[in-house]
């Protein structure tokens, strides 16, 4: 096929939403082609988070089918070379023995099985988090099937195979599951220094490997039934096995040689930097440690606060619809940083980095008669900056960089993407010069590259890096935040 007609599909399925566009070899999307679903996971008071694994199916189906129609209207109709695919890190569900889905899809925020937590740490010993790269937490599979065998009984013993909705997609368009390295590798049930199922976790949480998916890399070919019919040009090209979003988020970016940490707020935020994979390294409590693949890893921390947190506040502070983001924006801009006098912790889904605690919770501290509720969103937003600047801390003295220049951070995420104000403030949080980049979706973009990648048409590393805007730090405003951050730790320190 003539190469100027040869295009990627890359799939993002995301907390919010399932997005699909074409993407040509240098990871530029051809805007005409770009679809996406909205959804919203079902929330309960008691911590849940979940998808229906049918509904988040045909979300994405609806985004493949805008995509394919936007591509044939092109001038010139692409021919697609591949599909490569962005999914959510930690999700967790069940299938029987007929393929049926027997749970929904339980969502990294989904908190419930910290109940578990204390017993698993103890259980699962101190040399679980260097071994599999995941803390101990509700996020991962650990804490999940302990709760789930303990709460849901009949639910869990109908289960035949265990697996991420990145599975699932697979068992449902091409009839068996495939899991990646990548997405193993987030499950807190895999050891990355041998590459495989982690036979000590699995005996705590009584899970046979059978029972999980078998890992490989290598593509599937050949869509069934329906879905043969429905995307013929799709259906007999390389489908790669999903990688996990902040994987694909740091080749988006071009935050894949060393000297180089990704930055991304959307839904959650995270920072991580690439590692090769036999580099031996001593993780410190906050971090976590997944794999981009089998030659490459990924060390850093994450949030599960980031644009929930702003929609929540404006949500919760009834803004009136005339007051747009951007106009927010330019109030906030012209007030002092920490000039409201609040202290926030913004865990409002629980703690994940640095302190991994899922009974911690959003606190506000320094309320008074005066505070308004532009001090309360502006405090919100500073506060997201200042537990990634204490991930930033983190990642600098595990990493220990060699060299007098500071590492290049490159942020992305849609958040950052529509926030000239939380670019900023982040650059001040952290006290080094944030470079925005040009694409928001980084997920979907480094999806694509990935699968370009793994087709042998390009490296990963030579890809473009979509750079935009460099925000410097000031004096004063770093001056002030650290100040913040002094008593955000004081206040966490005193919230369990």
């Amino acid at each position: 096929m003539p190469a100027s007609r040869s295009l990627v599909l890359a799939l993002d399925v995301g907390t919010s939403s399932a997005r699909a566009g074409f993407y040509d070899r240098r990871g530029r999307l051809l805007p005409s082609t770009e679809c996406a679903t909205p959804y919203a996971p079902a929330w309960t008071e008691d911590g849940g988070a979940t998808l229906a694994p049918g509904a988040l199916l045909a979300a994405l189906a609806a985004a493949v089918d805008g995509a394919l129609h936007g591509a044939a209207h092109l001038p010139r109709r692409p021919q697609p070379a591949a599909v490569g695919i962005s999914t959510f890190w930690h999700s967790l569900m069940g299938v029987d023995g007929q393929g049926r889905a027997v749970t929904p899809v339980f969502l990294w925020a989904d908190t419930r099985a910290g109940a578990v937590v204390p017993e698993l740490k103890r259980r699962l010993g101190a040399g679980y988090h260097q071994r599999t790269g995941a803390p101990v937490h509700s996020t991962f599979w650990p804490a999940k099937l302990v709760w789930l065998r303990r709460t849901q009984p009949r639910s869990f013993t109908r289960v035949a195979q265990w697996m991420s909705f990145a599975e699932y997609l697979f068992l449902r368009l091409f009839g068996a599951p495939r899991c990646s390295v990548s997405m193993a590798s987030a499950t807190g049930l895999w050891n990355y220094r041998q590459c495989a199922w982690d036979q000590p976790s699995l005996r705590v949480v009584s899970v046979n490997a059978k029972r999980l998916t078998a890992v490989d890399d290598a593509p599937a070919q050949g869509l069934e039934g329906s879905w043969r019919r429905r995307w013929a040009s799709l259906a007999d090209i390389p489908w790669f096995p999903a990688w996990g979003d902040g994987a694909c988020a740091n080749a988006g970016s071009g935050a894949v040689r060393a000297g180089k940490i990704a930055v991304t707020i959307g839904t959650s935020s995270a920072l991580r930097a690439v590692v090769p994979a036999q580099r031996r390294l001593r993780l410190s409590p906050g971090l976590w440690r997944y794999a981009l693949d089998a030659r490459r890893h990924l060390v850093g921390g994450a949030l599960s606060e980031g644009g929930n947190l702003f929609q929540w506040l404006r949500r919760e502070l009834a803004w009136p619809p005339s007051a747009s983001d951007a106009s927010l924006e330019r109030r906030i801009g012209h007030r002092p940083p920490d000039g409201h006098g609040l202290t926030v912790l913004p865990y409002v889904a629980g703690e994940r980095s640095p302190g991994w605690s899922q009974g911690r919770r959003a606190t506000i501290a320094g309320l008074t008669l005066a505070t308004t509720p532009l001090d309360l969103l502006q405090a919100g937003l500073e506060a997201v900056a200042l537990r990634l600047a204490t991930t930033y801390q983190d990642l600098q003295q595990v990493l220990k960089p060699s060299g007098r220049r500071p590492p290049e951070i490159l942020a992305g995420g849609a958040a950052l993407r529509h926030s000239s104000l939380w670019s900023q403030m982040l650059a001040n949080a952290i006290g080094a010069p944030v470079r925005r980049l040009r694409v928001a979706e980084t997920s979907s973009r480094g999806a694509a590259l990935l699968a370009w990648e793994r087709l042998g048409t390009m490296s990963l590393q030579r890809a473009p890096v979509p750079r935009e805007r460099l925000f410097r730090p000031g004096a004063a405003a770093v001056a002030a935040l650290r100040a913040a951050r002094d008593r955000q730790d004081r206040l966490r320190g005193r919230i369990s």
